[in-house]
């Protein structure tokens, strides 16, 4: 089902909230003013105690708020507001959207995502997926973690609403009692349960491309997804999340990339997400979530450039790292001298290319035999320049294709390279 933007469309939007001390800090109604720009009726539902400000907040949005008891989780709350509305009532609706507070935004106004998505022909859809993993640590029914709808939003037409797949799932749903039932009995086996029924989805941020980089795109590179696929919401939890937890599929600093971006290259008000992760969170966990160790100023010279003879010593064996490694260049003082090893003449052509738009004294590029890799780059391939300088640095592009997911290996070399080159 196509909805037609020639009318106006009904769209029903449930938002469930949750705060252990029942306030609603400002990132909520930020995001909830866009959402009703593009919806005919907002429902919240909230779990557990509600402050007085924060039910004015909630009524200046909507008059449609529910305060319940803190059982169920997400799941059981949609289930108490489909339940308020009943199916009768929800059947006028041309679109139903399931929401929570565990999301940020918008980064781009919804408007922008809706008006893709009502072109698509589609029962349901979502943001963001969550690709398939083998393993099943949430113990569903598959034995397996099927590619899913992440359950932060998932938007359902009328067809589905009224299908009596949709009125029985919702009818059966078991107590939730954990996280682990939430994902397990809900969120990741939503998705296949009805497409196995025949009911047709998608979601609008397409990360087909990026799978075998990482199986969980908005939380391990939440950046890209805002920068590259115009994602307009992101994770609270990536401000907080464990650092056990991302470390071994990253170098485990997405949260402060995102952090950086969001105040440098967007309109996102920053402060909107300090208020809250400050107030909810503790702090050793937000520390170490976002790398907040310094070593040494970011921005400060210790050396006069002008009166040292520097040289940056690159090897560059992937040529599709060729401008990744240029970037990075780009941080060594413009006096420096620029000596580059390759193993083809292809290759030799397109780093030249590049290279050579740099600001340096010198620029030198040498075609080496693909032997020693790296180390002859240093020790064989620049060894008659090395006692010209009184300070060089060496690196090297790097790759490991091995591993089961390609963020493990770009982390690495990410580090390596923001140790060395990550600022001037």
């Amino acid at each position: 089902m196509r909805l037609d933007q020639n009318k106006t469309i009904n769209r029903l939007v449930i938002y469930f909230f949750y705060d252990a001390d029942g306030i609603v800090d400002r990132y909520v109604p930020y995001m909830l003013e866009d959402i009703n720009k593009n919806c005919s009726e907002l429902f919240v539902v909230c779990n557990g105690k509600l402050t007085p400000e924060g039910r004015k907040t909630f009524l200046k949005l909507t008059p449609h708020l529910l305060v319940r008891e803190n059982v169920g989780f997400d799941v059981w709350a949609y289930k108490e507001a489909l339940e308020h509305y009943g199916w009768e009532k929800l059947a006028e609706f041309d679109e139903m959207v399931m929401m929570n507070h565990t999301i940020m935004g918008p980064v781009y106004p919804f408007s922008e995502m809706f008006e893709e998505m009502n072109k698509r022909d589609l029962d349901f859809w979502g943001i963001t997926k969550f690709h398939k993993v083998m393993s099943n640590p949430y113990n569903t029914p598959y034995g397996y973690l099927p590619e899913h709808i992440q359950s932060h939003f998932i938007a359902v037409r009328s067809p589905m609403i009224q299908s009596e797949e949709f009125h029985k799932y919702w009818k059966e749903r078991p107590k939730i009692k954990s996280y682990a039932d939430a994902v397990g009995k809900h969120e990741s086996i939503f998705t296949k349960l009805f497409s196995d029924f025949g009911f047709t989805w998608d979601c609008y941020i397409n990360s087909e491309e990026i799978e075998s980089f990482t199986h969980y795109p908005l939380m391990i590179m939440p950046k890209a997804l805002i920068e590259k696929y115009q994602c307009p919401i992101f994770k609270r939890r990536s401000f907080f999340q464990k650092t056990s937890d991302l470390i071994s599929y990253s170098d485990a600093n997405q949260g402060i990339e995102l952090l950086e971006y969001l105040r440098e290259k967007t309109d996102y008000d920053i402060s909107m997400i300090w208020e809250n992760i400050l107030r909810t969170n503790n702090m050793a966990d937000i520390k170490n979530c976002l790398s907040l160790n310094y070593i040494l100023p970011l921005n400060t010279v210790l050396n006069d450039p002008q009166k040292q003879k520097i040289a940056l010593i690159i090897h560059i064996y992937f040529d599709d790292l060729i401008d990744y490694c240029y970037q990075y260049a780009l941080s060594m003082p413009e006096e420096s001298d620029i000596y580059i090893t390759t193993d083809s003449e292809d290759k030799k052509s397109k780093i030249e290319k590049i290279f050579l738009n740099g600001p340096w004294h010198l620029i030198k590029v040498f075609q080496i035999e693909n032997r020693g890799r790296d180390v002859s780059s240093l020790l064989v391939g620049v060894r008659e320049y090395l006692n010209q300088y009184d300070y060089i640095c060496f690196t090297h592009d790097k790759k490991v294709p091995y591993l089961d997911y390609g963020s493990k290996g770009f982390s690495f070399s990410e580090r390596c390279f923001h140790n060395l080159l990550g600022s001037k």
